[in-house]
C-alpha cells in the first residue's frame, strides 16, 4: 500500500517536458536540480534533490518537488524500508550498492510504486 504524510515541497521550473522522452508519467520519479534552479530527471548515479509530485508538461513549467517526508516514488527494483538509495539509467531509484558514494542518501519510504 502506497502513502503519503505531510511533505516539505518546493515549485521549480521545469528544465525541459517532463512528459516527453518516453517517460509519459512523470510523477514520483527522482530530480535533480541543475546550475539554473531548474529541475530535470535524476542521471544514473548522480544524487537527487527530491521527488517530483506533478507533471510538468514543458520547460520553464514549475513542477512540485518533495525535498522531506514521506512520499510515493516509482521504483527500478524492490527496496527497503531505510535502504539508501540512487538513480539508475531509467531514472528510477535502486538500492545503493555499498561501494558507491551517492552523497546524500537521505530517502525513507515505506512503500514503492512498481
Amino acid at each position: 500500500m502506497a502513502f503519503e504524510q505531510t511533505l516539505r515541497t518546493v515549485g521549480l521550473p521545469a528544465a525541459a517536458d517532463l512528459t516527453s522522452g518516453g517517460t509519459v508519467n512523470p510523477q514520483f520519479y527522482l530530480v535533480t536540480v541543475n546550475s539554473s534552479g531548474q529541475i530535470n530527471f535524476t542521471g544514473a548515479g548522480a544524487v537527487a534533490d527530491g521527488v517530483v509530485q506533478d507533471k510538468p508538461n514543458a520547460q520553464g513549467v514549475e513542477g512540485e518537488v518533495a525535498i522531506l517526508g514521506i512520499t510515493k516514488l516509482v521504483t527500478g527494483a524492490a527496496v527497503n524500508n531505510g535502504d539508501p538509495l540512487m538513480a539508475n539509467a531509467s531514472v528510477r531509484p535502486l538500492r545503493r550498492p555499498p561501494a558507491i558514494s551517492c552523497g546524500r542518501a537521505r530517502w525513507r519510504h515505506r512503500a514503492a510504486l512498481a
